[in-house]
C-alpha cells in the first residue's frame, strides 16, 4: 500500500460511522471530498511542502520521516500562518499517524522544536 492508498482508505473510515461523504474525487495531487456541510482538500506529498493550491479547509497527508518532520520545523512560521491547514505524519508500515494543526498549536505552546519532538517521537518513523 502507497500513501495516496492509505489516505483513501483513512478517509473513509474516518466517515464510517459519519456517513458525511457526498463525493471522494481523485485528483492528481491527493483527494477532493465533498462532505455534507463542508469541503476538504487532502493534498498526498511524500515530501512535506507548503502546497499552494489551498481550500478551506486542507490536509496534508506526507511520510513520517526525520527529514519531513524537520522541514516543519524549519519552515513553521510558513506553515503557522495557515488557519484551515492539518498535517498528518503517516508510517503507512506500521499504520501508524500523528497530526498537527500549525495554526493552532502556535497559539499553545512556547517551544515548537519540543513540542514537534514530542509529538513525532510517539509513533515510528517510516523507513
Amino acid at each position: 500500500m502507497n500513501l495516496k492508498e492509505w489516505t483513501k482508505e483513512f478517509i473513509r473510515f474516518k466517515d464510517c460511522m459519519k456517513r458525511q461523504i457526498i463525493t471522494l474525487e481523485e485528483t492528481e495531487k491527493g483527494f477532493l471530498v465533498e462532505e455534507k456541510k463542508e469541503v476538504k482538500h487532502y493534498l498526498v506529498q511524500e515530501d512535506l511542502t507548503l502546497p499552494e493550491e489551498r481550500s478551506e479547509k486542507t490536509f496534508i497527508m506526507t511520510m513520517h520521516t526525520k527529514e519531513n518532520v524537520q522541514v516543519l520545523k524549519d519552515q513553521w512560521e510558513v506553515f503557522a500562518k495557515e488557519k484551515t491547514l492539518t498535517i498528518y505524519f503517516v508510517n503507512i508500515k506500521t499504520n501508524e499517524k500523528w497530526h498537527i494543526q500549525p495554526y493552532i498549536h502556535a497559539k499553545i505552546t512556547e517551544d515548537i522544536e519540543k513540542s514537534i519532538d514530542i509529538l513525532s517521537e510517539q509513533i515510528q518513523v517510516y523507513l
